[in-house]
């Protein structure tokens, strides 16, 4: 705190300068793609990352790999099957490559369904599972944020910025039932673009901003993804009910990386800032299978960036997406069997660059379950 560069932000030419490829070593590796048949999309404003596309054919070709479709869990997806290998003239340059394969971050949130996440359109039902919901006024009490909203100046996210990064296109309707159900400013949408499917194509709204990335050439499907809607919907609907009147981005990545590509986005953009000094992700990985974000999260940090991530449901089980012994794609009730995977927790929210949030239980949320225990008093 002594230092009279703390909290002097670097801007994102001033982080290029300082940290980024010099010109000789970005033309270096622009040169090459470009000579393997590659296209290149842009240069991030840090410049350190380099988007390009082609074809899985020319993919193979120039990173000495095999890519192949593959069948997991009942589920399609493509991978490249061998390491990947890079020009000797490259090393020292390329730290890796994203984008080979589509076996994205999953969801933090994967206990069992409960209270008012029902898919639509059936969003809130107050005899679903059990009648009483946590409202924002409740959460605000609970968690001790009303004395910020009376202050005389109110601290409520007004003139703020704050961007979730996902991976699904997400209905309007769902937003807007939210905020109106609950009396928080509404999204008007006169500022949003919807399909014939209803879902968000673009929208900038005081309150609300739309963001998506897609690959080159690529077009929005305009489908939200089962698995990923109701967790997008939690956080964007959330984050605008403890931060109010702030202006929540969301930013939506449609490529095969999904949510990284997002969380690239939103901190390293072509040009400008980061598209909000805070960001939040709740999606990660066990650390073991996770791709290296720490340059991507350091230089976030330098920018002044917030960022936080979710630290999982698994604690210190993060290599075990479900108990083994079932295929269910939510927790079954406890007891669980014993882990496999070894100590291992979730990343990014591990990273040192992050502030790893933890979930909390709130016995209220239980009343009409008073013998269930809190999450607190479980060993």
């Amino acid at each position: 705190r002594q230092s009279p560069n703390y909290h002097k932000w670097l801007t994102p030419e001033q982080y290029a300068d300082r940290f980024g490829l010099n010109q000789n070593d970005l033309g270096k590796v622009a040169t090459w793609l470009k000579a393997e048949g590659f296209q290149i999309i842009s240069v991030g404003g840090g410049r350190n990352t380099v988007i390009f596309s082609g074809t899985a054919a020319q993919a193979q070709r120039a990173f000495g790999t095999e890519i192949h479709n593959y069948e997991v869990d009942g589920e399609q997806h493509f991978a490249n099957s061998t390491p990947l290998m890079m020009p000797a003239a490259l090393n020292g340059i390329v730290k890796g490559v994203m984008g080979l394969h589509d076996f994205r971050a999953v969801p933090a949130k994967r206990g069992r369904l409960l209270g008012g996440m029902r898919a639509r359109p059936d969003y809130y039902d107050g005899n679903f599972l059990f009648p009483n919901f946590l409202a924002p006024d409740d959460i605000a009490t609970i968690y001790d944020i009303l004395k910020l909203y009376n202050l005389p100046t109110s601290i409520n996210g007004a003139g703020e910025k704050l961007a979730i990064v996902g991976q699904t296109d997400i209905y309007l309707a769902d937003l807007v039932d939210f905020r109106t159900g609950f009396n928080l400013p509404a999204i008007s949408s006169g500022n949003c673009t919807l399909n014939t499917n209803l879902v968000i194509t673009a929208c900038d709204d005081p309150y609300f901003q739309y963001v998506v990335v897609l690959p080159s050439g690529g077009t929005d499907p305009g489908v939200p993804s089962p698995g990923d809607l109701s967790e997008s919907n939690l956080d964007i609907e959330w984050a605008g009910a403890v931060a109010r009147n702030a202006k929540i981005i969301f930013v939506n990545g449609e490529t095969s990386e999904g949510v990284y590509d997002a969380l690239n986005a939103a901190i390293n953009p072509p040009s400008g800032p980061p598209l909000a000094p805070v960001v939040s992700m709740s999606y990660g990985n066990c650390e073991l299978f996770s791709i290296d974000l720490e340059s991507l999260l350091q230089q976030g940090n330098a920018e002044g960036v917030t960022i936080l991530n979710s630290s999982g449901d698994q604690s210190s089980a993060g290599c075990d997406f479900n108990p083994p012994g079932t295929t269910s794609t939510f927790f079954p009730p406890p007891p669980f069997a014993a882990a496999q995977g070894g100590l291992a927790v979730s990343y990014p929210a591990s990273s040192q660059y992050v502030t790893g949030v933890g979930g909390t239980a709130i016995s209220l949320a239980n009343d009409s379950y008073p013998t269930q225990s809190p999450l607190w008093s479980t060993t």
